[in-house]
């Protein structure tokens, strides 16, 4: 039996299954724009309140007030642009990294057998560094192991 394959990630090949991939990581996009949409909607409201307050007690006309106003919500809108990017960025990063990682076993299981089925049985199955679960190779290497051992064994087929 030859040498395991070792396989490495290459960052040009991050998208293995694409539709399961950008579908998680639009998933995961959505909620990330529907908290910042929720907490935005709830700081308007906010201010509508303290607008409201501030004409009961004659502070909407005031400078120093309206200024104070502008200087908050323009506070707050970067903030949240901020705090978005940041966001986007890390959930981008996180959902394309972490589901290579579960995909990329899964592929590579796909063109091992594959490969068994059209060469035989070669080489021992191996995941790279990091992969999910790892000790599924193992596994399916032990249950060849054992099938190729049932097969080779002579009292086969003697009941």
């Amino acid at each position: 039996m030859s040498e395991p394959k070792k396989y490495q990630r290459k960052w040009k090949n991050y998208l293995i299954f694409p539709r399961f991939q950008v579908s998680l990581l639009i998933f995961n996009i959505l909620i990330v724009v529907s908290a910042v949409l929720i907490v935005g909607y709830q700081f308007d409201k906010n201010l509508e309140v303290v607008d409201s307050v501030a004409s009961r007690f004659g502070l909407a006309s005031n400078q120093i007030f309206l200024e104070m106003m502008q200087e908050l919500k323009a506070d707050f809108i970067m903030t949240v642009w901020f705090v978005f990017l940041a966001t986007f960025t890390l959930c981008f990063g996180f959902t394309v990294v972490f589901s290579h990682k579960v995909v990329g076993a899964t592929h590579r299981l796909k063109q091992y057998f594959n490969d068994v089925k059209e060469n035989g049985h070669s080489y021992d199955l191996t995941f790279r560094e990091g992969d999910l679960d790892p000790e599924l190779a193992d596994c399916v290497n032990e249950a060849i192991a054992k099938i190729k051992e049932e097969s080779e064994s002579p009292e086969r087929g003697i009941s």
